[in-house]
């Protein structure tokens, strides 16, 4: 996964348990477009490489993985955070709270996007989910989903 994200030109922010957090734009700057275009790839290419990695892993180990995938875009404060101890660039803010808050939302399979996301994207791209209760909003936060195809890969 670590080589998808790269060659989109996405940066790992770091593993989290048996999870990626990734950010675009950051160290090399790039336009909201760019990021939101790079990123939605980027997320079609990862499912389709965990289902390429399951058919092996099935056959070979009797096992199989499934990911969701949580995209939300905006303002963050990026950096090295820390002190001489101990220091690690990352990214922090409201806009990192909820982009985990939308992975958590969604199920397996899904790449589950916000408003923020979709007005970036063309409409064929994506599907209404609705709006859901998430944890730290007062509001209910509109969700969508990358479409899949009929053969159940992301389209």
């Amino acid at each position: 996964m670590s080589s998808i994200i790269f060659e989109h030109g996405g940066t790992v922010d770091k593993f989290i348990g048996d999870g990626i957090m990734v950010i675009l734009g950051a160290p090399t700057p790039m336009s909201i477009p760019d990021q939101v275009d790079r990123a939605h790839h980027c997320a079609k290419a990862m499912q389709s490489a965990l289902a390429n990695m399951n058919e092996a892993w099935q056959t070979e180990e009797n096992y199989s993985f499934r990911m969701r995938i949580g995209m939300h875009c905006g303002p963050a404060i990026v950096g090295s955070f820390g002190g001489p101890q101990r220091s690690d660039y990352t990214v922090v803010g409201h806009t990192v709270n909820i982009a985990s808050r939308v992975e958590n939302m969604a199920e397996a399979d899904d790449i589950v996007m916000t408003e923020a996301v979709i007005a970036w994207l063309p409409a064929e791209a994506w599907e209404p989910l609705g709006a859901f209760k998430v944890k730290g909003l007062d509001l209910e936060l509109p969700l969508f989903r990358v479409k899949k195809s009929a053969f159940g890969q992301v389209a």
